[in-house]
């Protein structure tokens, strides 16, 4: 760094992860995309992000990444948000969000949903990976348009009656676990644990469990240490945002917004 040039801006953020409390999929539309609806939930499992911006005549973005993530997400997402929210992934616009949503089209169009007092949870992520493109491939030959408008109606149904206890479906999981059984194992043995539900999110392979009382998750823990299992909890959008503006609004806030600008908003 030259003399007399800007030190840098940092900022330490956690950047939370989230599961599927409700996956159908209704069909291949005309983009090549498919017609989802999806409840997501952010949970307390997280990456720590460390940001650091030094102010200069021309852009560019560097990043140090330890496990050396292929076209990191990261990087693509820096220059702008919601503009390219949802061109980066179908869920991306949702963690501009956070809480309890439902998710319609790809599931970049959201509508927040009443949230419920959190539970406690595990999330297992086995060392097998699916494939997006694969599972979707599997799926596409159990796809018909009359069972469409029923998982329509079941959705709506489920996305607003439905509580931290209630089990929820995922159109993947019959397929997934028809070609790894070892998935619908895992999911069992959550079960077998006291988990309602147990459920496969996404498209694979993580698995989550939400349970009635803490001791009944640290329990299940216990009993899949031999898993790459993680105790968490179910984390509301006050939360999420409250977290986001605590951990920028000192490094970021002052220099966008003066006091009486924001203040105004």
């Amino acid at each position: 760094m030259s003399a007399g040039a800007t030190s840098a801006r940092r900022a330490r953020v956690r950047a939370l992860a989230k599961v599927n409390l409700d996956l159908r999929v209704l069909g291949q539309r005309r983009d090549g995309f498919h017609e989802l609806r999806t409840i997501f939930q952010t949970i307390s499992l997280a990456d720590t992000l460390d940001i650091a911006f030094t102010p200069g005549r021309r852009s560019s973005i560097e990043i140090e990444d330890a496990l050396d993530i292929p076209d990191n997400l990261a990087v693509r997402a820096a220059p702008r948000l919601c503009e390219m929210a949802s061109e980066l992934g179908s869920d991306v616009p949702f963690f501009l969000l956070g809480g309890r949503a439902a998710g319609i089209g790809r599931g970049q169009e959201l509508l927040p949903l009443p949230e419920t007092a959190a539970p406690t949870g595990v999330l297992v992520v086995p060392g097998v990976p699916v494939s997006t493109a694969q599972a979707y491939r599997w799926l596409s030959a159990h796809l018909t348009t009359e069972s469409q408008q029923n998982k329509i109606f079941s959705f709506i149904a489920q996305a607003w009656a439905q509580g931290a206890g209630e089990a929820g479906c995922n159109d993947f999981e019959a397929v997934v676990f028809q070609h790894l059984p070892q998935l619908a194992a895992l999911k069992k043995r959550l079960e077998q644990a006291g988990a309602s539900p147990a459920l496969m999110t996404g498209s694979g392979s993580a698995i989550f469990g939400l349970f009635r009382t803490g001791a009944q998750a640290r329990r299940a823990l216990a009993a899949l240490e031999e898993e790459n299992a993680f105790r968490i909890s179910l984390v509301s959008r006050a939360r999420y945002r409250a977290m986001w503006w605590r951990a920028l609004k000192e490094h970021i806030a002052e220099r966008i917004w003066p006091p009486q600008s924001r203040y105004a908003l």
